[in-house]
């Protein structure tokens, strides 16, 4: 049997192996998978969004989940502001310490008050530091006519020097299918694939190779259905949960997102590998049961949560993934990995991003991503 020396002396070892590979990759470009998180940027917003999100946090219980820059203003309240150039580069300095390679920012428009934190990170002088990639939402899109309004923007955001590609220069864009009604109004799955086709030689024909386009939706067999009719080059989801009774430990959490990856992977169809950082939306329900113009939907919801992980799972979560992406080339040929999430604080909690402490952030997720070997 080995000793507890031993085995300490091990892990130490192996801690120290994996952070010197991961160092050698990183110098040489030879990483072995392109890591990325969601940003869903409330926080960053002005208006009725921020209004409700900091509303949504704040209960003293829940003020450790608030991003590192909140600050609280009484016992039962706090405000969330990041609307800040300082504010966007010190994020962007956490993201590269963590290891990640680019963000996905969920997309509501350029002038968007949700998407201040975008603007502040193409202003930025460290933007090239970390790349980032739209998640075109198909209800945000103004049905086809409006998507194809707005084709040459896009195009000019998958040239910039510090959006992500894949597979040798394929510029990489995701397109969240959240709303079946939404589906249908943009003439259903044939109205999206002579969209996506029109998008696609509009790129090409402005000098950008062929985008790489993955469909995020769920169950995993209506994403191979919409990929299969729409042309899409893989398939994804936004947040790989299921529902077996609530609330459930991590290890458990873990065990259903380990299937969640092999029905995807059954499709046979290509995947980007999604994984969490937790799920925990009660913040955000208790909130939404308080609005007398809540959606029946949210007032019905059940508080269906995952015990929050340690730093340290998270890590191992997300080790697991890395290792599914390089053992499994042919399912993953994009080689990248879609993090739920860097800040969907209200919603997921235990988000990457740094969340506040009186003293200062609490930065130990992205310590702990340090000890990944991407």
């Amino acid at each position: 049997m080995i000793s507890r020396r031993r085995f300490f002396f091990g892990a130490a070892a192996a801690g120290a192996m994996a952070h010197w590979r991961h160092a050698v990759a990183k110098a040489i470009g030879a990483q072995k998978t392109i890591p990325g998180a969601i940003r869903w940027d409330a926080w960053y917003a002005t208006g009725d969004v921020n209004t409700e999100v900091n509303k949504s946090l704040g209960p003293p219980e829940w003020h450790f989940r608030a991003p590192w820059f909140a600050h609280p203003t009484s016992s039962d309240s706090i405000s969330i502001d990041g609307g800040q150039q300082t504010t966007l580069d010190a994020e962007i300095r956490f993201a590269v310490r963590a290891g990640l390679q680019y963000w996905a920012f969920v997309w509501y428009g350029a002038r968007h008050p949700m998407q201040s934190a975008w603007r502040l990170h193409q202003s930025s002088t460290l933007r090239a530091q970390i790349k980032w990639c739209l998640i075109l939402q198909i209800s945000n899109q103004g049905i086809a006519k409006g998507f194809k309004a707005s084709t040459a923007e896009y195009i000019g955001y998958l040239r910039q020097p510090n959006y992500q590609t894949v597979l040798n220069g394929r510029p990489l864009l995701y397109v969240l299918m959240d709303h079946e009604k939404s589906v249908e109004a943009w003439g259903g799955y044939a109205g999206i694939a002579a969209s996506l086709r029109d998008f696609r030689l509009a790129a090409q024909q402005s000098g950008s190779p062929d985008p790489y386009i993955v469909v995020l939706r769920a169950p995993p067999q209506s994403a191979a259905e919409a990929a299969r009719a729409c042309a899409f080059d893989a398939i994804s989801t936004y947040v790989p949960t299921m529902k077996p009774g609530y609330p459930i430990t991590w290890q458990e959490q873990e065990h259903n997102v380990e299937r969640v990856w092999q029905a995807y992977a059954d499709t046979g169809l290509p995947l980007v590998l999604n994984c969490v950082t937790g799920w925990d939306q009660r913040p955000r329900l208790a909130r939404a049961r308080k609005r007398p113009e809540a959606s029946q939907v949210a007032a019905d919801a059940q508080y269906d949560y995952t015990i929050q992980p340690t730093a340290t799972q998270v890590t191992a979560h997300l080790q697991s993934g890395v290792d599914y992406v390089v053992q499994h080339p042919e399912i993953c040929p994009s080689k990248t990995l879609l993090i739920y999430s860097w800040d969907e604080c209200d919603e997921g909690g235990n988000a990457i991003v740094p969340s506040y402490t009186p003293t200062g952030p609490n930065t130990s997720i992205v310590e702990a991503l340090r000890r990944v070997d991407w």
